[in-house]
């Protein structure tokens, strides 16, 4: 029983139109083998177009990813001479997607409440 994959089908089909061929005892069957024959060269040929095509694409992603790559670096490039111009407090850089620095929030101290002193000390039983 042949699986689906490409290679076994295009086995398969082989096999069956070598073994029709050498036959001896079988009656004409020419008009069932010429479609086989048919689409057999058909599968081959869009196999190996698949194939191209694959590699085509591969191919593609590389080049892809390598723009992509020199586009960022271009872009951190234009981030950081738009830091420089404006500077880097600027509220001016939100217009360009650039977080300007800003002073750290202060955590909100509730009175009462303990501070920790340091690490608890670990405790290993015996």
């Amino acid at each position: 029983m042949p699986r689906n994959s490409h290679a076994s089908v295009v086995t398969d089909f082989e096999e069956l139109l070598t073994n029709v061929a050498n036959a001896t005892d079988l009656p004409d069957l020419s008009i069932y083998r010429a479609p086989l024959e048919k689409f057999l060269a058909e599968i081959k040929a869009r196999g190996a177009l698949r194939k191209v095509r694959i590699g085509v694409k591969q191919q593609e992603t590389q080049e892809l990813q390598e723009l992509m790559a020199q586009g960022k670096e271009a872009a951190s490039r234009l981030r950081s001479a738009l830091k420089a111009h404006f500077g880097p407090k600027s509220e001016r850089l939100l217009m360009f997607g650039i977080p300007p620095v800003r002073k750290r929030s202060r955590p909100v101290e509730v009175e009462g409440a303990p501070k920790p002193e340091g690490p608890a000390p670990a405790t290993h039983p015996e």
